[in-house]
């Protein structure tokens, strides 16, 4: 599942870790903490405060899992709203969150956030996807796991989908499918673009129709069937190739340039 980059500031109740000697002797008390959590494509962590400012505990939360507690557990001093959070370690936090509210945030933020982080959350992190808008954000990111699951090496510097076996003509076809609809929600509202590449669009089509019509008329010459239709589909393999990636270019460009609108 793709991770979700997420910043929760909220107070809660939180139990003590029990840690050292101190915590030997006191237990696990509970106390009213400021909580800030900080998700991202390549991190997961969890600060909590006391007061504004006096830092008291920042944890990692990379292998985490996190759990809805009953209401009235035992386990949470019969409070409401509870969160249990298994470290890596196998650690156990326990917060009480002061409203049903607070506590569906926090269980959403943690939701991917113990999940170990694949080429597609860097380079997601890499390409600042989590300042974009939410419905550009997942579109890319299901491309970028699109190259990453379905191309072999798709993510690669020296991916080559011109070289023998590296993908099917039914993945090349999956491929252009997937950033056509990917860049199309990045510039429908942008006409100039738009223009752009229905312009690239109708030359790639002018290609393959012109690839058809070779192979048609060598077959009225006679010409060996499976040579002629070899030659027509090896053709289209090699065109579509560089539709795509050249459109794949455009994309990221324009990745870049919305990018720079919200960072400075």
């Amino acid at each position: 599942m793709p991770r979700e980059c997420h910043i929760v500031t909220l107070m809660v109740m939180k139990r003590g870790r029990g840690r050292g000697f101190f915590g030997f002797i006191t237990g696990n008390p509970w106390a009213e903490r400021r909580l800030e959590l900080s998700i991202s494509y390549t991190s997961a962590i969890l600060e909590y405060y006391k007061g504004e400012d006096n830092l008291r505990d920042r944890i990692d939360l990379m292998g985490s899992s996190t759990e809805q507690m009953q209401d009235g557990s035992s386990i949470i001093g019969s409070r409401n709203n509870g969160i249990e959070i298994t470290l890596a370690s196998q650690e156990k936090i326990y917060l009480a969150c002061h409203t049903p509210e607070d506590q569906t945030r926090i269980l959403k933020a943690m939701k991917y956030a113990g999940d170990a982080i694949s080429s597609v959350d860097s380079l997601a992190e890499k390409l600042n996807l989590n300042v974009l808008m939410k419905d550009h954000e997942k579109n890319i990111y299901d491309y970028i796991d699109f190259k990453g699951t379905k191309l072999n090496g798709g993510l690669n510097q020296d991916f080559n989908p011109m070289q023998p076996g590296v993908i099917t003509m039914s993945q090349l076809n999956e491929w252009e499918i997937m950033i056509e609809k990917t860049f199309l929600c990045l510039y429908k509202n942008n006409s100039e673009e738009a223009n752009v590449e229905e312009y690239h669009q109708q030359e790639f089509k002018r290609k393959l129709d012109m690839h058809e019509i070779e192979a048609a008329n060598a077959m009225k010459s006679n010409a060996d069937a499976s040579l002629v239709n070899k030659r027509r589909d090896d053709h289209i393999f090699q065109d579509k190739v560089v539709y795509v990636m050249e459109k794949e270019t455009r994309m990221l460009q324009q990745i870049k340039e919305l990018v720079s609108r919200y960072i400075r």
